[in-house]
């Protein structure tokens, strides 16, 4: 940062410190549900459905906190990765086929 020259000195170091020192957290809590809401999730798929999920996050270096659902939609609670937008996550996650059957709507 190019600060003019008539800024204190103390201003131009707080600036180079702060910018050291920064960080950035980005929470995200994902919904997706079945295609056409059809509860295909049944009991039995959805501890393999929900690792499969937090797999995929954390292969975009996306930990995911909490994967769950219901039989017809899933939750994913995340953190974004800096190098990653939201948009490429998703992109990311919905692009993968569990089975034929699990199209995300």
């Amino acid at each position: 940062m190019n600060w003019p020259d008539n800024q204190p000195k103390c201003a131009k170091a707080f600036s180079a410190e702060i910018k050291k020192s920064a960080l950035s957290q980005v929470i995200l809590h994902v919904v997706f549900s079945t295609k056409d809401r059809r509860p295909w999730l049944d009991p039995a798929i959805r501890p393999r459905m929900h690792a499969y999920l937090a797999t995929l996050c954390r292969d975009c270096d996306c930990p995911a906190y909490r994967v769950g659902g219901a039989a017809d939609h899933v939750h994913i609670a995340t953190r974004l990765a800096r190098t990653l937008s939201q948009a490429g996550l998703l992109e990311k996650i919905k692009k993968v086929e569990f089975d034929e059957r699990y199209v995300w709507d």
